[in-house]
């Protein structure tokens, strides 16, 4: 996950496409690592894979982070329904319930977490790097105690984005939004939802003026059906799963 945004955030800054081509090619590549709960596993290595692998939160943070560059620079939605798995899955189940503490590893598999939750002595030994599953403000090294927080960040600065004509709501969740858009003047989104724990999203679209513009929403991939309706009133046609709609 480290190289993908790497080359996504130079690709961002010098909008060389070769740096896009190895940022998608280095996603693809990650795939079979991904855990189940939609986190990279391993840390600077890949070690193994399935339930019972460690996940570094770092990891998480990084892997959230790219995806968000990815979906700013191409639109696709993959790259969205990849950053939700990932933040309402694997990386709060590294954190302890306050918020204040987070485990430097976590594993899927309870049996090997409840097995790894205890301290280990810093002998070299693999037992402890993959013992770190316990919840502390001080893991040796400090990077996952620094880039924990900056998970939310990441998504919530990209969860509402400029299109080419107007607005696209990327991520779902309670947020206000303002944005001045060419031509058209200050536009404010209101979105009213508990998502994840819910399906249903309410948008309230405030404009300075009454000039038209599109309003993208992104209709995740796992979407089994999906149905957007505009002051009560459905909408012509029906939203396809993995792409955005246009209002």
């Amino acid at each position: 996950s480290f190289p993908t945004r790497r080359s996504s955030d130079l690709y961002e800054y010098t909008g060389d496409r070769e740096l896009l081509k190895a940022s998608e090619a280095g996603w693809q590549m990650m795939q079979p690592y991904i855990s189940v709960d939609g986190t990279p596993q391993g840390n600077e290595m890949i070690f193994n894979t399935g339930s019972r692998a460690n996940s570094e939160h770092c990891g998480a943070v990084n892997w959230m982070a790219a995806n968000q560059i990815l979906l700013r620079m191409t639109g696709e939605v993959k790259y969205a329904d990849a950053t939700e798995r990932a933040i309402f899955n694997g990386y709060p189940a590294a954190k302890s319930p306050d918020g204040k503490m987070v485990a430097y590893m976590h594993s899927p598999n309870q049996l090997v977490a409840s097995e790894w939750s205890q301290p280990h002595d810093n002998d070299g030994d693999l037992d402890w790097w993959a013992s770190r599953q316990h919840f502390s403000s001080a893991h040796e090294p400090l990077c996952c105690n620094s880039n924990g927080p900056r998970g939310i960040p990441f998504y919530v600065e990209s969860m509402v984005l400029r299109s080419e004509d107007g607005l696209a709501v990327a991520c779902y969740g309670p947020c206000d939004v303002s944005a001045t858009l060419p031509q058209i003047g200050r536009v404010t989104l209101q979105m009213d939802t508990t998502y994840p724990f819910e399906d249903e999203v309410r948008v309230k679209v405030g404009t300075e003026k009454p000039t038209p513009f599109s309003l993208k929403f992104r209709i995740p991939g796992w979407c089994i059906a999906a149905r957007v309706e505009i002051n009560g009133g459905q909408t012509q046609s029906e939203p396809k799963p993995g792409t955005f709609v246009t209002i």
